[in-house]
């Protein structure tokens, strides 16, 4: 079960991220810099996996605790992704640490 779990969580992450990237892209002028662009959509993505993990926590554990160690994970992951410099091992192991704080939010408690 926590296996289908995951993977619909993964689905609705992607999901969500793809719907508020092409919100945030719809206002774009042309005069944005590059810069700015990719980090709000650091942003974007490191906010859809904390709603995610929160979803997950609160309307499908009914846990009475919410998982914080995960979303301070992605809450790292993002905060470094802003002021480090672009690089594609960086995007790959943001993608993976992004993933796979929203599996172990779902496998943290029995």
């Amino acid at each position: 079960m926590k296996f289908v779990r995951s993977i619909l969580s993964l689905i609705g992450f992607y999901l969500l991220f793809w719907i508020a990237k092409s919100i945030y892209h719809s206002f774009l002028t042309g005069d944005s810099k590059i810069e700015t662009i990719t980090m709000i959509e650091w942003w974007i993505a490191g906010i859809s996996a904390i709603i995610v993990i929160i979803i997950n926590a609160a309307f499908i554990d009914e846990r009475d605790e919410t998982p914080f160690s995960p979303g301070t994970l992605v809450l790292v992951l993002t905060f470094l992704a802003t002021f480090l410099p672009f690089s594609w091992g960086f995007i790959v192991l943001y993608n993976l640490g992004v993933a796979g704080s929203i599996v172990w939010s779902i496998y943290q408690k029995p």
